[in-house]
């Protein structure tokens, strides 16, 4: 939470910029709007990060609550001062950006609802290995086209021709450019000399001393096992005396005195 606030502070703090009156914006006056316009953008990250803790289940659902509204308050008030409105724009996109992206968290909230429940099908697993693909062309190719179509045929019909350009872009990096160098790069680390027996988690090996060459192990012989102790016998023990109450053959008793004559 506390990333999240300082992010939409510097986004403020370099995005509430006005050019000299009567004067054209220069390179520097851009670079700051156009950065501080991202980084009030950036806040919602972290709404997504506060899902997937939720969904990996590091979080219980009261702190992603508690996580979700705190960072949504912050954005809410970036928007609303930020440059998306009245004086640093002459129309108010504030309230649209915002809209938005509560639609969007919305729609990640019932399908985390769904979880497992989704059909499992050919075109739900394309999509959803192509999402990377589409995560990298919609902020750029994805916007672009749907301001350049809103300007031509309006918001309805250029929303859903932006989303289908998107999808098709997003489709053929992934069969042209991310298959292929995924299949590269498993043919090269399949090579034995990219391999390794080893692993960062192993223990560490003992280092050798400088100068002495590498030495057999010495094969270590087994223990022996100790021999468990012979049971004491109760009482007294001493043969040479007499009425000890043994008798020579080991039964208790009193011994008899031998007859005389």
């Amino acid at each position: 939470m506390a990333t999240a606030t300082i992010v939409a502070s510097v986004g403020l703090l370099l995005g509430r910029v006005l050019p000299d009156p009567g004067g054209t914006p220069d390179v520097t006056f851009w670079m700051r709007f156009w950065v501080g316009r991202n980084l009030c953008f950036m806040t919602f990250i972290w709404v997504g990060v506060a899902l997937h803790m939720l969904y990996r289940g590091f979080w219980k659902r009261s702190t992603f609550a508690a996580v979700a509204a705190y960072v949504c308050v912050v954005f809410f008030f970036a928007l609303h001062n930020g440059p998306f409105q009245h004086p640093y724009l002459p129309d108010d996109q504030a309230v649209t950006f915002f809209n938005s992206f509560m639609v969007g968290l919305g729609v990640f909230l019932i399908l985390y609802v769904i979880g497992d429940r989704i059909p499992k099908n050919r075109p739900m697993q394309t999509l959803g290995d192509m999402s990377y693909p589409v995560y990298l062309t919609v902020t750029v190719i994805g916007w672009t086209v749907l301001l350049w179509l809103t300007n031509a045929l309006g918001y309805l019909w250029a929303l859903p021709v932006a989303a289908a350009v998107t999808l098709l872009i997003a489709f053929l990096l992934h069969k042209l450019v991310e298959k292929p160098t995924y299949a590269l790069a498993q043919r090269i680390t399949a090579k034995p000399r990219f391999r390794s027996t080893r692993s960062w988690s192993d223990p560490t090996r003992r280092r050798r001393g400088r100068g002495r060459g590498p030495t057999a192990q010495e094969p270590v012989s087994p223990t022996p096992p100790v021999p468990s102790p012979a049971p004491t016998p109760v009482g007294f023990n001493l043969a040479t005396s007499e009425g000890n109450g043994q008798t020579p053959e080991g039964s208790v008793g009193a011994a008899e005195p031998e007859p005389t004559t």
